[in-house]
């Protein structure tokens, strides 16, 4: 309900901030100890990030999986990776399964993948490249999750033979052109891709918390 009044313009939050704010009131009543004035909104900031997956979207190369890895074992979080989870469920590698069953079949795997790994937060997912393609998938991540683009510049990224749709130079960079202003529409932040994967995991982190 809230995203798609958020969609139409309408104004929309959901009730955890309202549930926080309710404790804290409740706890001053029942103790008679008046808290910090900040004390709502560093509770509700902090549950609200333990709740929310953290949702890497981005071209692929950009770092997804690596970073994926590295902010799960900072957080304790259990990461997935939604194309390891579509080869898992399919018995195959990608490329396999394009050439085997085409680009449709493989976006309606992904799809169901998707909507499986956003039911619940408190994850750490990296999606393919090819996620935004679909809003539905858009709003299934978004439901439970924080979208964080990982912006590497395409002179960064590099084709390989493992991405049927990014195997070359010409590809890749026709890839870039057409999802990047996915990528950013898609985004409730937007990380530059510069540094080592450490500090742009640090980078994150501080961001969203």
């Amino acid at each position: 309900l809230v995203q798609e009044a958020r969609k139409r313009g309408v104004p929309a939050e959901n009730g955890l901030y309202m549930l926080v704010a309710q404790a804290v009131l409740a706890s001053e009543a029942f103790t008679g100890e008046a808290l910090p004035p900040e004390t709502a909104e560093r509770l509700y900031r902090k549950l609200l990030f333990e709740k929310r997956s953290i949702v890497l979207t981005g071209m692929p190369g950009s770092g997804k999986s690596t970073l994926g890895r590295l902010l799960a074992d900072k957080l304790g979080r259990a990461f997935f990776d939604t194309d390891a989870e579509i080869v898992r469920r399919s018995g195959m590698t990608i490329p396999a399964l394009f050439r085997s069953r085409g680009e449709p079949y493989f976006r309606d795997l992904e799809s169901a993948v998707i909507r499986a790994l956003s039911a619940q937060g408190g994850k750490l997912i990296a999606t393919g490249g090819g996620a935004v393609l679909r809003q539905e998938n858009v709003d299934g991540l978004r439901r439970n999750g924080t979208l964080v683009f990982l912006d590497r510049p395409p002179e960064a990224l590099l084709p390989t033979k493992d991405r049927p749709l990014a195997d070359d130079e010409a590809k890749l960079r026709a890839l870039y052109a057409a999802r990047y202003p996915l990528y950013a529409a898609a985004a409730d932040l937007r990380v530059s891709v510069a540094g080592t994967p450490e500090e742009t995991a640090n980078t994150i982190l501080e961001r969203l918390q």
